[in-house]
């Protein structure tokens, strides 16, 4: 289990000079977190990030253990982007979460 904090997953990924703004969209259902967009400078394109859960509804989608983190750039199925800042972005962010002991996937929809 990875425990996701929103406030500093943002914290966090606003010091990643590359990106040029982070935006939380709220849970997209009841069993992810917080979606989190992050703009890449330079790029039309972002990163998205969100934890999940296979086997429980999540009650706090800002604070709560997750089972898998999704990265995915704008295709929704992980790294499809041509865009060489794009890419960049999603290794890094892909390889924190990585470094924490999270599982990352390339998207959740495989797991539902």
């Amino acid at each position: 289990m990875y425990h996701w904090n929103t406030e500093n997953i943002v914290k966090y990924l606003e010091t990643i000079s590359e990106i040029e703004r982070v935006e939380n969209d709220g849970p997209g259902g009841d069993v992810d977190t917080d979606n989190i967009y992050c703009k890449v400078r330079g790029s039309d394109e972002g990163v998205f990030v969100c934890g999940f859960s296979v086997d429980n509804a999540i009650t706090d989608p800002s604070n709560c253990d997750v089972e898998m983190i999704e990265v995915t750039d704008n295709s929704g199925d992980g790294l499809q982007t041509d865009d060489y800042g794009v890419a960049k972005v999603y290794i890094m962010v892909r390889q924190h979460f990585v470094g924490a002991g999270a599982t990352v996937v390339p998207r959740l929809k495989d797991y539902f």
